[in-house]
């Protein structure tokens, strides 16, 4: 049997401008997707996947990539299954890359640290991005626990292709590497492939993450942001630019220069996103997250909304952590959810038992 498992994501500064080739900020935190892959003597696979509700489900794969799932699994299931149907398919066909033959196996999926019960929703720290990560590294076994580039590429190309060819891949370079990472997006024709850099976490700049008690749609934000860009390609250059200075001035602060000019930047890129989100007709900096801003602002914590925003996950940023923590007893007297989450220093695991 082959464990693996690899951490979720928060981005701290570079949302959208990062899709324009702007470095940006990101760091893996604890909580994990894990998958654990046991070969079998069959000729079919199985996935289990208990917080969708998927229970055993038997399927083949032709030769050619594609999943057929078993006659006797609900259409229902099928549907629910259908981003793990697409990621896989793809790994199938990049595994050849490495001379790896993806043999019939049970595999089970399990991405329940990502959800909370009490809320019943799932927090926005990247669970797909997660699961894609841990599903690759346990299939390409020996190139995974050797050397993560094997991953990071392949789970580039695969969850992109499940997401429908969306995103930036921020959340992925999260989940390989872990701690904060310095990342910019690979353009399909680049010469070069770029890397994530490892930055060296600083002990005078603390961070709390903020749940705003409603999920967010990720691809309708993008995609209204997207409809600016053609409709008004002018005005969205010209906010775009802003968002790429600002989140350039920021990575360089917080890699060199002080805390202050860090948090500076955190909220002219905060207060940007909400032009951006305006004139897109997006809410990117929600009702939400304006009020958990106030809240954060009355003890001079700096905030702003982590990822495509209008909802989900933001950042409580101070020099004090003392102020985080007064910070967090009044967001949950308005009713926000501060989460304890920590910086994970390490990115994806794999374990391989007899």
């Amino acid at each position: 049997m082959i464990e693996a498992s690899a951490p979720g994501k928060m981005i701290l500064l570079g949302e959208y401008a990062v899709l324009e080739g702007a470095p940006a900020l990101v760091c893996a935190v604890d909580c994990h997707a894990l998958v654990k892959q046991q070969f079998n003597r069959q000729r079919e696979f199985s996935v289990t996947s208990p917080v969708i509700g998927a229970n055993i489900s038997p399927f083949v794969i032709s030769e050619t990539g594609k999943i057929t799932f078993h006659p006797g699994v609900p259409a229902e299931t099928v549907k629910k299954l259908g981003f793990f149907k697409s990621l896989f398919e793809c790994l199938y066909k990049e595994a050849g890359t490495y001379n790896i033959e993806i043999k019939p196996a049970d595999i089970d999926l399990d991405t329940s640290q990502f959800y909370s019960a009490e809320w019943r929703a799932k927090f926005g720290f990247g669970s797909s991005a997660a699961l894609a990560v841990a599903l690759t590294a346990a299939f390409l076994q020996g190139s995974a626990m050797d050397n993560p580039e094997p991953v990071f590429k392949t789970t580039l190309k695969t969850h992109h292709f499940a997401q429908g060819e969306m995103g930036s891949g921020i959340d992925v370079a999260a989940s390989v590497y872990g701690g904060i990472l310095l990342y910019t997006m690979n353009k399909p024709d680049a010469a070069d492939f770029i890397f994530p850099r490892r930055l060296k976490e600083r002990q005078d700049i603390f961070m709390m993450p903020v749940w705003t008690g409603k999920s967010a749609n990720t691809r309708q934000m993008v995609g209204g942001v997207g409809q600016l860009k053609k409709n008004q390609p002018r005005l969205y250059d010209k906010m775009m630019n802003e968002l790429i200075r600002i989140s350039e001035k920021g990575c360089n602060a917080y890699e060199n220069g002080s805390a202050e000019a860090f948090l500076e930047c955190i909220d002219t890129f905060r207060d940007t996103l909400a032009g951006l989100g305006e004139q897109s007709g997006m809410p990117i900096v929600s009702e939400a997250h304006r009020k958990i801003q106030a809240v954060c602002s009355k003890q001079g914590v700096h905030y702003k909304p982590s990822g495509a925003g209008g909802g989900d996950i933001g950042t409580a940023f101070s020099t004090d952590k003392d102020r985080l923590i007064n910070v967090a007893k009044d967001l949950e007297f308005y009713g926000f959810r501060p989460l304890e989450r920590k910086i994970e220093g390490k990115g994806y695991q794999t374990n391989q038992k007899n």
